[in-house]
């Protein structure tokens, strides 16, 4: 097992039609990092992490649910780290993701016309955000690191 430093800034958040998000900063070890923006909504009486963008510089990728370990690969070549594509797509059509997250069903409980005019608030809100100040330390298989460093 290979010892990971996590390297984190201080989140951020916003409201926007009826959805909470929280953004930051963070690197993972020298491997990879940029932004990593998470997406609330309320799911009976409880807040649910909904989805999780990971707008890294070298694998880009999105978790539908944010729970969910399997990623979803933002192609780099077209959309960079992929922040200007999920800002689009939050704005433009919430719907498509959160039913890909099995969170269809919160469409309607959404002000869709507030999330249309989301994209330039949360690229503020990723812009202000502060560089790394905090690290944490995970095992890992060094196999996986492999595949990580094989996808940059």
């Amino acid at each position: 097992m290979r010892k990971l430093a996590i390297h984190k800034g201080k989140d951020a958040e916003l409201e926007l039609g009826g959805l909470r998000f929280r953004a930051c900063r963070r690197e993972v070890d020298d491997i990879d990092g940029g932004v990593t923006l998470q997406v609330f909504g309320p799911i009976g009486d409880e807040e649910t992490e909904l989805l999780r963008f990971d707008c890294f510089r070298k694998s880009p990728h999105y978790h539908a649910p944010g729970e969910n370990l399997k990623e979803t690969r933002i192609d780099p070549a077209r959309f960079g780290d992929g922040r200007d594509w999920v800002y689009e797509q939050l704005s433009a059509s919430p719907r498509t993701l959160l039913e890909q997250g099995g969170f269809g069903a919160l469409i309607d409980r959404l002000d869709l016309e507030g999330l249309a005019k989301a994209a330039p608030k949360l690229r503020s809100l990723v812009d202000a955000l502060p560089e790394p100040t905090e690290t944490s330390y995970f095992e890992v298989d060094p196999a996986a690191l492999g595949l990580l460093a094989s996808d940059a």
